[in-house]
């Protein structure tokens, strides 16, 4: 956050939450940032929740208190009133000038703050960003499913979200998970074209709308849902170290040089806000109410979960030479004392007990404007804030984190379950397991919770 920020948008310390169990997902402490970002669920009272495939909701909380808002400059201005029958509208924190511009330039509306403010002022006069801002959108986003307006397709003129970017959240342009050549015993990789809809040479990792490759991330509907800058909230990132989250080389199944995770705001479905009137505020000269942004995820089996190869080498049973891989990672020996608690042999069970035993964290903060697509950890030191800094972007907010484990109901065997794979490690022209998964009571299973 640059100085000048602090000294104009921080007008009283912000009260912090606090627990006293082990803080794993973390509570916001005090912050000297205008903007305050939280995980609200699940939190399981911070200790480490325990959570199911899919299904379950992931909510964030952005808090901005009005002591970091510029009141005398607009606020919290808004198109044909308070609130508009498409609920947008933008959060002005800083805007010296009075020209509403938005980070590409375009002017949205003048205000009158400033003596003999005139049109040629704000439309003819060089171009001055110097707007510090959030916008957002009240909207529903449904995997696969058009965004429409009361029955209707979105309307250009007056969209539900920005229909800019929400052009970039389909198949076609990159919302996609990303997608690795598929291996054949005997037939080694299959070409891969990433990006085609080629379901026989390539395999889909990440979160579906189905359980059809074919429909995986919702394919070419305009939902506004996919991995990207988010329609409907467009300053947020979000990201994981992990998975899809994380940026890969297509079709290769090795990570992008340069530590690069994706934004994965475009994953919200709902974005709501909560604006308090500022005429109750009683027993101060001064503001002291709140703007809140919620925003929820309805989290789809494979979202947050990382990638595993497995190379069986056809072996039968549990026998050195069988490899696993996880994100991109190092090559190890299948770890063997697993299979003997569980009384299994089925070598590709590893990805299994591997996954339920993986701690997966979600980070998130925003940016004034429109946040970026992706980030790249250019010095190596895993944080991402310093990157988006270094790139031009405004950081307004603390970094918020989660952190959970995941409760798979099946083994590996049901592959749509899983972020996994198997793959030839060892370059031997074998990779497969030739047997079968067990069932009844020689399976991998969960215990009853």
């Amino acid at each position: 956050m640059n100085t000048f920020m602090r000294a104009a948008l921080i007008a009283s310390p912000v009260l912090a939450l606090c627990c006293s169990a082990p803080a794993i997902a973390k509570p916001p402490a005090q912050h000297d940032t205008p903007v305050i970002v939280h995980f609200d669920a699940p939190n399981s009272n911070y200790d480490l929740p325990l959570v199911s495939e899919e299904g379950w909701s992931l909510k964030l909380k952005i808090t901005v208190p009005y002591t970091s808002i510029d009141f005398e400059k607009g606020g919290l201005p808004r198109p044909g009133g308070f609130p508009s029958r498409q609920g947008f509208g933008w959060i002005w924190l800083e805007n010296p000038d009075g020209c509403y511009r938005t980070s590409a330039g375009d002017l949205l509306f003048k205000s009158g703050p400033l003596p003999n403010l005139s049109d040629f002022y704000c439309t003819v006069a060089p171009v001055v960003l110097d707007d510090i801002y959030i916008e957002y959108h009240a909207d529903v986003d449904q995997a696969g499913v058009e965004d429409i307006v009361y029955g209707l397709p979105v309307d250009p003129d007056f969209p539900k979200g920005r229909a800019d970017l929400r052009e970039l959240l389909v198949y076609s342009e990159g919302s996609r998970a990303p997608e690795f050549s598929r291996w054949s015993d005997g037939a080694g990789l299959q070409d891969c074209d990433p990006g085609t809809n080629d379901p026989e040479g390539c395999v889909r990792l990440g979160p579906a709308v189905s359980r059809s490759e074919n429909t995986s991330m919702g394919g070419e509907v305009l939902d506004g849902w996919g991995f990207g800058t988010d329609e409907d909230l467009p300053g947020l990132f979000i990201y994981t170290e992990k998975g899809a989250g994380l940026i890969w080389q297509e079709p290769a199944f090795e990570l992008a040089p340069g530590a690069g995770v994706r934004n994965l705001a475009g994953m919200a479905n709902s974005v709501s806000y909560e604006v308090s009137d500022l005429m109750k505020v009683k027993k101060s000269p001064d503001p002291t109410e709140e703007f809140k942004i919620w925003v929820d995820f309805n989290v789809l089996a494979k979202t947050f979960q990382s990638f595993v190869q497995v190379d069986a080498n056809f072996l039968s049973g549990i026998q050195p030479g069988q490899l696993w891989r996880i994100d991109g990672g190092e090559i190890e020996d299948l770890p063997l004392e697993v299979y003997d608690a569980n009384g299994s042999s089925a070598p590709n069970m590893a990805a299994a007990y591997l996954l339920k035993n993986q701690v997966f964290t979600v980070k998130a903060f925003m940016v004034s404007g429109d946040a970026p697509p992706e980030l790249f950890d250019t010095d190596g030191d895993g944080d991402y804030v310093d990157d988006a800094e270094a790139a031009g972007y405004v950081v307004l907010s603390n970094v918020a984190e989660i952190s959970f484990l995941q409760i798979p109901n099946k083994d590996v065997c049901v592959y749509p379950q899983y972020n996994a794979v198997y793959d030839d490690l060892d370059d031997n022209d074998f990779a497969t397991y030739a047997g079968f998964c067990p069932r009844g009571a020689g399976a991998l299973r969960d215990p009853p919770r």
